[in-house]
């Protein structure tokens, strides 16, 4: 079946998450700029969400005050194009801070030992 006319529109992944989502898409109306990179958003938990972005980097929102969390994420993005860095996640569960964990590696290729 033809699924690209659903291609607007966020992917919501989860338990619950249909329930959720009127909150997140509140969020997302707010900061459009950042929200034009959302690929999905996973209710993790039954309390909070993982949203991913078209970057591959994957941001852990916060349970509580996940409106601080997106808006502080969307002027980091703004600022520092945080997004088109080489992460692969962006934790803002802690308030205070945001723990950026660097993107895993792509493998390289093992060269071949027995080389004569």
């Amino acid at each position: 079946s033809d699924l690209s006319r659903f291609s607007g529109l966020p992917l919501f992944i989860g338990a619950e998450a249909q329930k959720q989502a009127p909150a997140l898409m509140n969020l997302f109306a707010a900061e459009p700029d950042l929200t034009q990179h959302v690929v999905s958003s996973s209710w993790v938990g039954g309390r909070r969400w993982d949203i991913l972005f078209d970057t591959g980097v994957t941001a852990k929102l916060p349970e509580n005050d996940m409106e601080l969390a997106f808006r502080k994420l969307a002027t980091a993005q703004e600022k520092h194009n945080i997004l088109g860095q080489n992460l692969g996640v962006i934790d803002l569960r802690l308030p205070e801070k945001m723990v950026l964990t660097p993107a895993q590696a792509k493998p390289v290729a093992s060269l071949d030992s027995k080389r004569t």
